[in-house]
């Protein structure tokens, strides 16, 4: 209930920084001191973003916006980002090519191991299991 009256607050904050700095995020520290722009750096849609972590929000709005313009006001996992582009690599499919046997065979084995450890945790659960080791070792 607080993080969601929050959420509120920082919206409207934000959205006001947004009418006001125009579209241009060097206004940003100049209409309020509080904010700050900080620039991200490279990432990949299903990497970490660098200083923010896994946020998809952010991720998906920044697949989808223009480039060179600043996003409205976008509710991340930790608060509302303005978001700007500055350039984006097209998608190598050479690359992907290359790489699409290893990629795969590296999620089909993480799969794998996560249901053989969800069907051992199962069975354990659902168990009645003795502790009998005192008799084989003698103690």
């Amino acid at each position: 209930m607080l993080r969601e009256k929050k959420f509120e607050k920082i919206k409207t904050i934000a959205d006001d920084l947004y009418k006001k700095i125009g579209g241009d995020l060097n206004k940003v520290s100049s209409v309020d001191s509080n904010f700050s722009v900080k620039q991200t750096g490279n990432f990949t849609p299903q990497g970490s973003v660098p200083g923010i972590g896994k946020d998809y929000a952010f991720i998906n709005t920044s697949l989808k916006i223009e480039l060179n313009k600043v996003s409205e006001p976008i509710k991340g996992l930790r608060g509302y980002y303005l978001i700007k582009i500055t350039k984006r690599t097209a998608f190598d499919s050479t690359l992907y090519a290359t790489q699409s046997t290893s990629l795969r065979n590296t999620m089909l084995q993480e799969k794998r191991s996560r249901f053989l450890n969800q069907w051992v945790t199962e069975i354990k659960e659902s168990s009645d299991i003795e502790d009998n080791r005192h008799l084989f070792f003698g103690q």
